[in-house]
């Protein structure tokens, strides 16, 4: 509406206000030339808007992408840090042999070693203790003494009077108490 106020204003400069008339044509053009000028933004905006609008959609979520991956990087790392033990030097150092030995012994002496720590100790002698399923004492025994000769397992032998001229030679199996906290990590943290 100001051009076609300022165009009246620059004819009645120059030619004089020429009665209402002229003033109502002029004040017509006018509010005719606004609503062609608002017509024509309206329908330009209408074309270009959605694209416009997308641009800074497409913007925004790139944005809350790059917001999600840097939060998951710092949530990540303190997953990492809470699940990590803390472990003294000494720890680590008993933790590293017991998984070198359980690697070096195969995966019976896992199976083995967990039975033991679910009974505490096994005794063996003159009555069979509970054996691993599917395992027989021998098989038991032999994982057992593998386990002992790297520090895993201690074995207590007693001998008792059995009555005869014989002594009775029992063996009782129990994890190493000096190893017992790096290998019970190592058993339980891979659950196959």
């Amino acid at each position: 509406m100001s051009g076609g106020f300022l165009g009246f204003m620059v004819s009645a400069i120059f030619n004089g206000l020429g009665g209402w008339p002229k003033i109502i044509q002029s004040l017509a053009i006018s509010i005719l030339s606004a609503g062609g000028a608002f017509v024509v933004t309206f329908l330009v905006s209408l074309i270009k808007a959605p694209a416009i609008l997308h641009k800074q959609q497409q913007a925004k979520i790139s944005e809350m992408i790059e917001e999600n991956a840097r939060m998951a990087a710092v949530l990540a790392e303190q997953h990492e840090k809470l699940i990590t033990p803390k472990r003294s030097a000494s720890e680590e150092r008993k933790y590293v042999e017991a998984k070198a030995a359980l690697d070096e012994i195969g995966s019976g002496a896992t199976i083995v070693l967990r039975h033991l720590e679910k009974h505490g100790t096994l005794m063996f002698g003159t009555a069979q203790p509970p054996l691993p399923h599917g395992m027989s004492a021998r098989d038991t025994m032999v994982i057992l003494d593998a386990c002992m000769g790297r520090d895993l397992v201690t074995r207590l032998a007693t001998s008792r009077a059995s009555g005869g001229a014989e002594p009775i030679f029992e063996s009782v199996y129990q994890l190493s108490p000096g190893m017992k906290t790096a290998l019970i990590e190592l058993l339980y943290s891979n659950p196959q």
